[in-house]
């Protein structure tokens, strides 16, 4: 004999199959598109068009919705927010316990091939930020929950190979990211969670080995958007130099290594903490094949106010060549504000390390050239509002012993002090027309950019004396004599 309890079941399982078999078929669930559409669009506060509704009985009940377009904010952006017009379609599959109460509730929406636009206005709206409102301030039970309430539980969301568009103003950016896997749901009372992996792209390129992106985290309900706090890790993992360069400006710069990047950020919108940890392994030019791996690596910590657009209290550490150097200063970027305070100081560098560094990225530098000595330095920048950016810097090299095969004998070179020069530096002063003059009789030009000059250097040449040699350089041109 059955139980009581077992018979409901073998009883509900009897109706379920009879309501497959000979309901469904006479259901003409086409004719509820609009209704499907403009339910999802009052959830989300946008309008949604679906063009066509299927009703899949198997394995779960559900609907399976084909065209379905959600429109953006018109003040930020004309172009849908999201469109998925594959041919498998966005399938909502649906809880059966709330069918047994008379009550359409979603369990899982699961898109396939989706095209999202992240599109960011001129003054700095984002129109992600109102469909967050929304969720925010709609009621909704964990997805988790296994028993109904009188609100409906917050469904699963899974996205399945989408891509990920970037719009700036009327600008769709070229930067995209690619084979976007995305799930999102509600673990707990007023928490959700989220977790994405995509490979970052450019839509005018065919890019390979630029890496994976991977994010989860999550954040909580607050009385106001930006209050809302906020967990998120972060991975870039398996990219490739010379890929990344092509990524960021469009052409390989000519430089190779594996990058990896992970970090967090916690807080707030407005004060938002982010821990960054990245590395750089094997860094060489192209065309440089050598038997020493060169590793770059650093640890930064900085806040970011969201609505200011200011990163504040930014410190960054490397270890590098027996020393450090580090970063420290705040950085606003917006378009009304470009001020800016940045320094760099580098302590007791080795200068055997900034020759491996100079064989890396130098062809045809002796393999065997070993150098003696220290630098250390200290550079800073900066700006008020208007961007205006004025620099500073100078930097004491301790006395150097070079040695190579292709010496006679080690080379050695006498203590020396640099100086930042020129237009664009705390020490310029633009000159007088009669001293315009007297600078165009020099035999030395002077630099039309911020330059390091560099003091008297004593070099021997095996006569009596040693050689002197003078001069300056910039990212653009040098001089010396």
């Amino acid at each position: 004999m059955l139980s009581p309890a077992k018979k409901r079941v073998v009883l509900g399982a009897a109706l379920f199959v009879v309501f497959v078999l000979i309901v469904v078929p006479y259901i003409n669930i086409e004719k509820y598109s609009g209704y499907v559409g403009s339910s999802l669009g009052q959830a989300l506060g946008r309008n949604v068009t679906v063009q066509k509704v299927q009703l899949k009985t198997f394995p779960v009940p559900g609907l399976l919705m084909h065209g379905v377009e959600i429109s953006d904010d018109p003040s930020i952006s004309a172009e849908p927010m999201l469109r998925d017009d594959s041919e498998d379609g966005v399938l909502a599959s649906l809880r059966l316990s709330s069918l047994w109460r008379g009550r359409l509730e979603i369990a899982k929406l699961t898109l396939n091939y989706p095209s999202l636009n992240l599109a960011r206005a001129a003054d700095g709206r984002w129109n992600i930020e109102s469909v967050l409102e929304r969720v925010r301030q709609t009621p909704a039970a964990p997805t988790v929950n296994k028993r109904p309430e009188s609100r409906p539980r917050f469904p699963y969301i899974e996205v399945n190979n989408g891509r990920i568009n970037l719009k700036i103003g009327q600008e769709k950016k070229v930067f995209a990211l690619g084979e976007a896997d995305l799930a999102l749901w509600s673990p707990a009372e007023n928490e959700w969670r989220m977790r994405l992996e995509a490979k970052p792209i450019r839509t005018d390129a065919n890019l390979s080995d630029t890496g994976t992106i991977k994010l989860e985290g999550s954040w909580k309900r607050a009385s106001q958007l930006r209050e809302t706090p906020v967990s998120f890790k972060f991975w870039w993992d398996e990219g490739q130099l010379g890929q990344l360069t092509r990524l960021i400006y469009g052409a390989d710069r000519g430089w190779r290594g594996g990058v990896r990047i992970s970090g967090l950020v916690l807080g707030t919108p407005e004060n938002l903490k982010i821990v960054t940890d990245a590395r750089l392994d094997d860094f060489r030019r192209y065309d440089i094949a050598t038997g020493e791996s060169l590793v770059l690596q650093t640890h930064c910590d900085a806040f970011y106010n969201l609505s200011q657009r200011l990163f504040h209290d930014l410190y960054c550490q490397s270890p590098i060549g027996g020393g450090t150097t580090l970063v420290r200063g705040n950085l606003a970027t917006s378009p009304q504000n470009q001020s800016l305070d940045l320094s760099l100081t580098a302590e007791n560098i080795s200068a055997q390390f900034l020759t491996t560094l100079a064989r890396h990225m130098k062809k045809n530098l002796p393999e065997d050239i070993s150098t003696t000595g220290a630098m250390s330095a200290s550079l800073a920048v900066r700006a008020a509002a208007d961007g205006i950016r004025v620099w500073t810097g100078d930097a004491k090299i301790s006395a150097l012993q070079v040695r190579s095969s292709v010496l006679e004998k080690p080379l050695l070179i006498e203590p020396t002090t640099w100086r930042l020069i020129g237009p664009g530096t705390s020490q310029f002063v633009p000159p007088s027309s009669k001293a315009k003059k007297l600078l165009a009789q020099q035999r030395m030009p002077q630099p039309d950019s911020p330059a390091f000059s560099f003091d008297p250097i004593a070099i021997p040449a095996g006569g009596s004396s040693p050689a002197t040699l003078r001069g300056w350089f910039s990212r653009r041109n040098f001089d010396a004599e």
